[in-house]
C-alpha cells in the first residue's frame, strides 16, 4: 500500500490531471456562441438600431428618461 500523500505532494502536478471525467472544458462550452454584430456608429456590439446621439433611453427606447432612471429597472 502506498504512503498517504500530503497537500504539498501535488503542487508540481498538471491541473488537467485532476479534471473530473466527463466534464467539459471552457472551450467546448463556448462553441456555438455568436456575438452581436459590431455597430458602425458607436463601435459596440449590439443588436437593433443604435441609440447613440439620440435622446432615447438605451433600455426602453422611449424619450423622457435615460437608462439610469428607466421604468424597466423596477
Amino acid at each position: 500500500m502506498p504512503a498517504p500523500r500530503g497537500k504539498n505532494d501535488y503542487r508540481n502536478q498538471n491541473p488537467q490531471n485532476f479534471r473530473v471525467q466527463g466534464s467539459q472544458s471552457y472551450g467546448s462550452i463556448a462553441q456555438g456562441f455568436t456575438h452581436n454584430p459590431l455597430c458602425g456608429k458607436c463601435g459596440k456590439l449590439h443588436l437593433g438600431e443604435c441609440r447613440v446621439g439620440t435622446n432615447l433611453c438605451y433600455k426602453c427606447g422611449r424619450t423622457g428618461n435615460f437608462s439610469k432612471e428607466c421604468p424597466k429597472n423596477r
